[in-house]
């Protein structure tokens, strides 16, 4: 019950920060809208041989090199501040490289902390996220169980030896 109370929080959570553009999803957010002005510019072409992988409308910025980058971290002229990229960085390279998605509110037009020639994101990872929290609520109730009843046991056997 606790976990869909807490899926259910998580989904208004998010939708209150890209509504009011505050919090950790607008603050991610803008780091995406900052990579991507960078990554695949004439400051930081990137390394892409299909640009058909994509949108029409994405592709035709697109600054490439054989020799260009791979992620927005790998650009000489990046500039992610050290307290965001100690943050956030960790966190967004798992959930592009995991779960496939990019953004938090709004879907960026590339991949920065995973391979860019991706292609473009389907998917921001707000919605990634809440989907597998709601999907597999079960799966942590079941292991919360376990480990309470786990403790529990632990408790009472001490409990016993001591008496």
């Amino acid at each position: 019950m606790s976990y869909q109370i807490l899926s259910e929080r998580l989904k208004v959570d998010f939708a209150k920060e890209c509504n009011s553009q505050t919090g950790k999803a607008h603050q991610i957010d803008m780091i995406y809208s900052q990579g991507q002005k960078i990554l695949c510019s004439e400051d930081c072409p990137c390394k892409v041989q299909d640009k058909e992988k994509f949108d029409e409308e994405d592709r035709e910025g697109l600054v490439t090199s054989p020799s260009g980058y791979t992620q927005y971290l790998d650009c000489p002229n990046e500039e992610l501040s050290d307290s965001h990229e100690s943050k956030y960085v960790a966190f967004l390279k798992t959930l592009e490289g995991g779960f496939d998605c990019a953004g938090m509110c709004e879907l960026p037009e590339k991949f920065l902390f995973s391979d860019v020639s991706k292609g473009s994101p389907t998917l921001t990872c707000k919605e990634v996220v809440s989907d597998y929290i709601t999907e597999n609520t079960q799966v942590y109730v079941g292991c919360s169980l376990t480990a309470g009843f786990l403790g529990i046991l632990g408790l009472l056997l001490s409990v016993s030896v001591c008496y």
